[in-house]
Order: C-alpha cells, then structure tokens, then sequence
C-alpha cells in the first residue's frame, strides 16, 4: 500500500510538519508543498513492492539469418542484448548502447518491431517490464562479451524459439521477429 505525506511550510518561514525525503516540491499560493512517499505495508504480504522499467532488447541477425543470442552467467538462460533506459535517453539509442555493452558489437541501423512486456519475481519484488523490441542487420564489430554473459551464440530463429531455457522476453521478441521481419 502506497500512502503519500504532504509538508506545508511557509516559504522562508518555519516547517510545521516533518516527512520522509521528498519526491517533488512545488509552490502555490506562498506555500512550498512537498509530495513524500512512502511504503507502508498493512500485513506481511504487502512488504513486496512492485515495480515497473522500460527496456530495450536488440535483435542481431547476421546474414545466415541467425539471431544473437547471449548466456547468462546469473541464471543460465539465454536472451537478447537489451537493458534499462537511462534517464534522458531515445529508446533507439538505449538499444544501440546496450548491443555494444554487452556485445562489443556496433549497430549501424535498428527497426523498432513491437512492444513485448513481462511479470516476473526478482530479488523479493514482483516487477513489470516493458520492453521496446529493435532489430537490426547492420552491426559490426566481433564478439567482445560483458561480464554478465558467458557466451554468445547465432543461432536460427525457429531453433531459438525451441530452446527451453530462453528467457521470456527473448522468447516474446523472437515471435515479433516471425510476425513481422
């Protein structure tokens, strides 16, 4: 449950009430409001927050027609480069950043394809991901791994779509692939 705080405090004068650390400040009517969060759980069950990202994934296919795709070293399941979108930055431009973090490899040219969503538990929380779906044949470059993979393989999109441990946006963004390249 997610209970909000407000502070009113006369601007240059003295605080009348104390909160948590804000989220915004504002000013009205000679007033500064400030909005405070926080979490306030009334059972045990409540304690798990929930939270929502945007992402980026990018597909690589090389001329084969082979997509790129990574190892984790955290869980073992293979996905699609990708990642969070910084604060400020084009989707596009995340997916580009993200390939040649975890790749090495430079895009040239990327299509958003689709929108790809997950629910899943991570870390005690329950999260919703939205995940904005690139693809792209223009990259160059070789193969230069982050430390969050172990391995990277191209592989055919219909043996991709076949592997059982493929994570679930991957598996997503592979369909949207065979839907509409």
């Amino acid at each position: 449950m997610l209970l909000l705080f407000w502070k009113r405090r006369k601007r240059h004068g003295k605080e009348y009430k104390k909160s948590n650390a804000p989220v915004f400040q504002k000013t009205k009517g000679g007033y500064d409001e400030t909005i405070t969060a926080s979490i306030i759980p009334k059972k045990q069950s409540d304690v798990m927050a929930r939270i929502q990202e945007i992402n980026v994934s990018a597909i690589l296919e090389n001329k084969k027609k082979e997509i790129l795709l990574l190892k984790r070293r955290d869980n073992g399941f293979w996905d699609l480069p990708g990642g969070s979108i910084e604060w400020g930055e084009s989707p596009e431009r995340a997916a580009t950043r993200e390939a040649k973090e975890e790749t090495g490899l430079t895009v040239k040219k990327s299509t958003l394809i689709g929108i790809s969503s997950a629910i899943y538990r991570k870390n005690s929380n329950n999260k919703h991901s939205l995940y904005l779906v690139y693809f792209s044949k223009e990259f160059k470059g070789k193969i230069s791994l982050s430390t969050e993979h172990s391995k990277a393989i191209f592989i055919g999109r219909k043996k991709a779509l076949n592997m059982k441990k493929l994570g679930l946006n991957a598996r997503k963004a592979l369909i949207l692939v065979e839907e509409r390249v």
